[in-house]
């Protein structure tokens, strides 16, 4: 009896250790047949080792794993066939690094420094993926291979995927980007959050995080993010116009120009306190106070081009009656002559600043200069100037043909 309890236990012992060695075998065989470039056994034997007991959850099966599926991808970006062969190569590759990466088992040295050297390919392959999901409309899957990509960077040891551009960051943004179209709300904000946590150089995070409160009617925490956003970038425009835009969309004119007034006391040599308060008499029609605070911010910044524009537009629409009035009065020549010269003063007024603002190259809207550059060649033309009008003329043609 003893003997047969003997060599059960050893025909036990001897039957798992076989058990053991087959399916190391297959890390083996995923090995060799990597080496051959032989990727369909390759990815065989590494999902045999993935879901078999006696190697999942291995750092060493995710090694092989993440180098099977790593040369599947990379194949797969010139061949169509690689593809077939499994489309989420590069989301495995990716993940299989990455537990490998946090797994806390004793690891080979020179295993850890190939894996470093190889991420950079899975991350860039994921992010490849991520954006022709985007293309094809799969937003919440993209997310998916972007966050593969983003949990490589976090071990970005050697700084392999960071000077190749692929950092936390950018990652994170293209997560955001992903996530916001999907119209997942509460992971696009999360996303800009982390962002924003990470002190990502980039002031629209803060319209972006301030336009998701304002789309939840959440206006205290939208104006707060905007605030939040101006104390980090003071000189940044959009931030202020966004604000701006806000209350004057609730219809807080008033509000908004005593914070202005506030700002200026506190900052009385800020240009652009001055020009954006100027914008809000601007639109309130009160051209007196807004032609004083336009001014006021070319004399604080000789540089600031759209107080200049913005001027010079005031005087333009100041014409808007008088032309009215000339259409309506055209058989009475006295009367539309003097209308006209009072046109043509406003022109004159707007007409240096107009011209700096074009030669400035600040206006990109293909419809705002062409408006732009027929006021200055109707000008010429009234006051018979043929070389200044033909110049502006064609500028028109250029602007027209797309030159």
């Amino acid at each position: 009896m003893k003997k047969l309890f003997i060599t059960t236990i050893l025909l036990a012992s001897f039957a798992f250790t076989g058990n053991l060695f087959a399916q190391s075998q297959n890390l083996t065989d995923a090995w060799f047949a990597l080496k051959n470039n032989d990727l369909p056994r390759a990815k065989q034997s590494v999902d045999e080792a993935y879901v078999h007991e006696t190697t999942k959850g291995t750092a060493k099966m995710y090694y092989y794993r993440g180098l099977v599926y790593m040369q599947i991808a990379a194949n797969a970006q010139d061949d169509p066939k690689y593809v077939a062969l499994d489309s989420e190569a590069s989301i495995k590759s990716a993940e299989s690094f990455y537990q490998y990466l946090i797994s806390s088992e004793k690891k080979k040295k020179s295993d850890i420094e190939d894996v470093y050297s190889n991420m950079l390919y899975s991350a860039n392959f994921c992010l490849i993926d991520a954006g022709k999901l985007a293309d094809k409309g799969l937003y919440k899957l993209a997310v998916k291979y972007a966050e593969a990509a983003y949990n490589l960077t976090l071990h970005d040891e050697r700084q392999n995927l960071k000077q190749n551009g692929i950092t936390t960051n950018k990652t994170l943004l293209s997560m955001y980007y992903y996530a916001n179209e999907a119209g997942d709300k509460v992971n696009s904000r999360k996303y800009l959050n982390m962002l924003i946590e990470n002190k990502y150089d980039e002031p629209q995070l803060y319209i972006f995080l301030a336009n998701s409160y304002f789309a939840e009617s959440d206006s205290a925490n939208g104006i707060a993010t905007l605030e939040k956003g101006r104390e980090i970038y003071p000189e940044n425009k959009e931030l202020l116009i966004e604000e701006i835009n806000y209350y004057l969309a609730q219809g807080k004119t008033e509000e908004l120009l005593v914070r202005f007034n506030q700002a200026i006391e506190s900052d009385p040599e800020n240009s652009n306190y001055y020009f954006y308060r100027g914008t809000l008499y601007h639109q309130k029609k009160d051209y007196a106070l807004a032609e004083a605070d336009y001014k006021k911010a070319i004399e604080l910044n000789d540089n600031n081009m759209d107080a200049k524009y913005n001027l010079g537009a005031m005087y333009i629409e100041q014409t808007v009656p008088i032309i009215e009035k000339m259409n309506a009065n055209a058989s009475n020549f006295a009367l539309y002559d003097d209308l006209e010269i009072k046109k043509f003063a406003l022109y004159e007024k707007a007409l240096p600043f107009l011209k700096e603002a074009y030669e400035s190259g600040d206006i990109k809207d293909k419809q705002e200069k062409l408006n732009l550059l027929t006021i200055l060649r109707d000008f010429y033309k009234f006051k018979k100037d043929r070389t200044n009008m033909i110049y502006y003329q064609d500028e028109i043609d250029k602007v027209t043909a797309g030159k």
